[in-house]
């Protein structure tokens, strides 16, 4: 009996499969943003973490994927841990926020489609949070599609460090 040979096509049919990929999709940060990068914004669906020097843009970039997300019917949620937001200058990027003041206290809060959160010591805080909505979400709670946006995620510390625990942490400026 003869042994037949195999072609690399007849190997390669057999064992290689083909996937079809999702369409990239991209939040859209304006055309400064784009002529700086080559990317109109962050990708949907992908974690993505902006790097630079204070003043640079981030927060602007945050903003503006927000400000697309309201658009496109996401709901941005915003993790605020180095407390230098402000809402007036989101809504000047085009954030959809009004500022409502309690009549009784004379406090001032802002309104809008978003999540908003920046009481939080340490890290496992945040994620927990992440988690509680993330559920909600499965659970049919949260019946919108979700961004994180977090600003920043140096600024806090891990519970162990938090706690005095940990080693010495040491504080940067971004």
């Amino acid at each position: 009996m003869a042994l037949k040979k195999r072609t690399f096509a007849d190997l390669k049919n057999k064992f290689s499969k083909k996937a079809n990929f999702k369409p990239e999709r991209f939040f859209d940060l304006g055309k400064a943003f784009l002529d700086a990068t080559g990317l109109p914004g962050p990708a949907m669906g992908h974690l993505q973490m902006f790097l630079g020097h204070s003043d640079t843009g981030k927060t602007t970039a945050l903003i503006k994927a927000a400000v697309d997300a309201q658009n496109k019917g996401i709901l941005p949620v915003l993790i605020i841990t180095e407390q230098k937001w402000g809402f007036e200058h989101a809504k000047l990027l085009g954030f959809d926020c009004e500022q409502v003041v309690d009549t009784t206290t004379g406090e001032i809060d802002w309104d809008g489609f978003f999540l908003f959160n920046n009481d939080f010591q340490y890290i496992e805080e945040i994620t927990d949070y992440i988690n509680t909505l993330l559920d909600a979400q499965d659970k049919g709670e949260l019946e919108y599609d979700l961004l994180f946006l977090w600003d920043s995620v140096g600024s806090v510390p891990c519970k162990m460090t938090f706690d005095g625990k940990g080693g010495k942490c040491i504080t940067q400026q971004h």
